[in-house]
């Protein structure tokens, strides 16, 4: 189409100057086309050596055709290499390196076996047919649990990923670019063995430490490269791995013809990213640890809970750190706790810090003392179970009309101690709850008698000491768990004041009553025990 219409316009340009030179019979160069001119004599020539006229247009009209095809197919979609931004580049090596940081193990077990192997005839001769055996076993099992144990296993990648993403940096800045990075053996290769023989001596230790305040992983590094071929073996198994990772990373960082690099090299960034992730984050569990090592942190809750009687649900509960729990999680927070109690050693809420613990690393411990898990004492636990009882069981007789219910949820609760024992208690937390609510009902009805309610409160602490009277007495756990505040939140406004006096003074006279059966019948026994003395 353009060829066709460059033709017509020099027909065209032709004709209007033909028909100029007949009028004025003068040259008019202003009008004719470029390097064109007409003699004395009236004859047109053309100033190009070996073209005329004709020729002359239609050449350049051609070669502007051949140009803006050769322009659009220049920038044809399909045919653009979208190279990667530089720094995802740097990026997607050092997540692919440290994404595979579990295969290493493996590739190092089979390297140290050749290594140990192939040089020495009679070995060679011995453990010819083992190396199917050793390879089968470094790639279906030490590869699987490298990944299944993938936390433990982070400093490692890290330092890994670092050392490959800055060689690979290097080499990139100095080739000028991922296109001249093509041979396996020296970019690849070389990149693995950088960072086989950088990452272990400098990385580990360093990562180790700011993790997990580690500082004895220094030794441990130390002493493990004395060992013959350590360093060796480092190195080439980076050599080896890098030589694999090329073939597959190359392509993802030169880019593909046609494809936008977000689709291409970005989604394996993304892809590698995550699967790092999901490999090296926390997990609750590990084969390598129990649970006197080890309490996650999920469960740190359970271990301070104790059963309590809840006064609006009537009913018995667990209840940890200032809220009620499921009662079967409250049976599982006291094993958790009973086995924690009973371990002699440390207990860690963090998986790794107990794994290294029991490797022999003991000075995390000092490092990490907010992850040492500490249970208090069974001493201590049952003050705070009585605590909360005494305090729960009297607000439930003060609030409660019936008070059968009450008793009798008493009696199920105290079933596994003695009869005797049992109503002795249960009679003692009755006695409190009469005073109790005789206290709370003068503070509202009449709190001009100050001195019988001083002399009544110190009655209330001498028979229950571990009772949570006011909102004074509540610290930590017992926040908004004493009688006054249980009774604010119940909305309970005092009883029949002249009823909780005469409970209170019939009360008064079965203990003295009781105290006088006491001193008579020791009274008896012992005059009983003087006559029988002076008789003999």
């Amino acid at each position: 189409m353009i060829h066709a219409r460059c033709i017509v316009m020099r027909r065209l340009n032709l004709a209007a100057h033909h028909n100029l030179n007949k009028k004025s019979g003068w040259p008019h160069f202003k009008n004719y086309p470029p390097h064109i001119y007409r003699s004395h004599s009236g004859s047109i020539k053309n100033q190009h050596p070996r073209l005329s006229t004709t020729n002359r247009i239609s050449f350049i009209c051609t070669k502007r055709h051949q140009l803006s095809t050769a322009s659009i197919t220049k920038t044809r979609p399909d045919t653009i290499i979208h190279t990667p931004p530089f720094p995802v580049r740097v990026a997607l090596v050092s997540s692919a390196t440290a994404l595979a940081t579990p295969v290493f193990p493996a590739i190092g077990l089979v390297n140290a076996f050749l290594r140990i192997v192939l040089p020495e005839p009679t070995l060679r001769a011995t453990f010819s047919g083992f190396l199917g055996t050793v390879t089968s076993f470094a790639f279906w099992t030490v590869i699987p649990n490298s990944y299944g144990v993938g936390p433990l296993l982070v400093p490692f990648a890290m330092g890994n990923g670092l050392c490959a993403g800055a060689a690979y940096a290097f080499v990139d800045v100095v080739s000028g670019g991922p296109k001249g990075l093509k041979n396996p053996i020296l970019v690849g290769g070389g990149i693995g063995a950088f960072t086989g023989a950088f990452a272990p001596l400098y990385c580990y230790g360093p990562l180790f430490y700011q993790l997990y305040g580690v500082e004895s992983i220094f030794d441990s590094i130390h002493a493990l490269y004395q060992v013959p071929f350590m360093a060796q073996i480092s190195v080439m198994t980076g050599f080896i791995a890098g030589g694999m990772m090329h073939p597959l990373l190359y392509f993802f960082a030169s880019g593909v013809k046609g494809v936008p690099w977000l689709n291409f090299s970005g989604v394996a960034l993304f892809a590698t990213s995550l699967a790092a992730y999901l490999v090296y984050s926390p997990k609750d569990t590990l084969l390598l640890v129990t649970d006197e090592q080890y309490v996650p942190r999920k469960h740190l809750g359970l271990l301070n809970a104790v059963v309590r009687y809840n006064v609006e649900q009537g009913e018995f509960a667990a209840f940890s750190d200032g809220k009620w729990i499921d009662f079967e999680d409250g049976k599982k927070g006291f094993a958790l706790a009973e086995i924690v109690r009973k371990y002699s050693d440390v207990t860690f809420d963090d998986a790794m810090l107990a794994v290294l613990y029991d490797y022999g690393f003991t000075d995390v411990a000092e490092r990490n003392p907010d992850r040492v898990v500490k249970v208090m004492s069974i001493k201590d636990f049952r003050s705070r179970e009585e605590a909360f009882l005494q305090t729960d069981w009297v607000v439930a007789c003060i609030n409660k009309k019936d008070k059968s219910d009450v008793l009798e949820e008493l009696h199920t609760h105290f079933s596994s101690i003695g009869a005797s024992k049992r109503q002795r208690k249960i009679q003692a937390m009755k006695d409190v709850s009469i005073a109790v609510e005789l206290l709370f009902s003068l503070k509202q009805h009449d709190a001009d008698s100050t001195e019988f309610m001083s002399s009544l409160e110190a009655w209330i602490r001498q028979a229950a000491p571990k009772i949570i009277l006011y909102a004074s007495d509540e610290y930590g756990d017992y926040s908004n768990q004493s009688v006054e505040s249980q009774l604010q939140q119940l909305s309970w406004t005092g009883g029949d004041l002249t009823y909780s006096k005469s409970r209170w003074e019939h009360l008064l006279v079965q203990k003295r009553e009781k105290l006088w059966r006491w001193a008579f019948l020791a009274t008896g026994s012992l005059g009983a025990i003087c006559v029988h003395f002076l008789s003999g």
